[in-house]
């Protein structure tokens, strides 16, 4: 059974930008991967401290699974936990042509929903993209910062 991986922050090309990188230095490869990999397990411990500390406000409902009040959080920002269940299904998948970070598809496929839903204009609950702009910065001078100590 394959997993399904929706919603997801992936950086592509690995094994071409590590033939490339290999031309100047043997030990910038396994550098630079090793701090993407860092960035990207950062990233995706945001997204889970981002839904952990959500406050909870704004009007409950009642789960039809747990019969409980619910609440969603405030809009525009990410969700607020209840169950657990998104925080546990968010993965990271290292291969060697890329690096994936997201949600193992779930039955419904609400993570994707919260994320990408837009009402009058704005996210619903987001909770994958704040993450990633709140570490792209750091990741991108991680990476550099590898390049050049290998470099010399």
């Amino acid at each position: 059974m394959a997993l399904a991986i929706k919603n997801s922050y992936e950086i592509k090309g690995l094994k071409t930008a590590v033939e490339s990188i290999q031309k100047i230095g043997r030990n910038i490869p396994e550098a630079v991967i090793e701090e993407l990999i860092k960035g990207v397990s950062d990233v995706r411990n945001t997204a889970i401290r981002g839904i952990q500390t959500t406050p909870r406000q704004g009007r409950f409902y009642i789960s039809k699974k747990t019969n409980r009040k619910q609440y969603p959080g405030k809009l525009g920002y990410p969700p607020a936990t209840d169950s657990g269940v998104l925080v546990s299904k968010i993965v990271m998948d290292v291969r060697e042509e890329a690096i994936e970070l997201g949600s193992i598809q779930t039955d419904p496929p609400y993570p994707e929903d919260l994320e990408t839903r837009l009402i009058n204009g704005r996210p619903w609950h987001p909770w994958l993209k704040p993450a990633i702009d709140a570490e792209s910065q750091r990741i991108e001078s991680r990476v550099l910062n590898a390049i050049t100590k290998a470099i010399g």
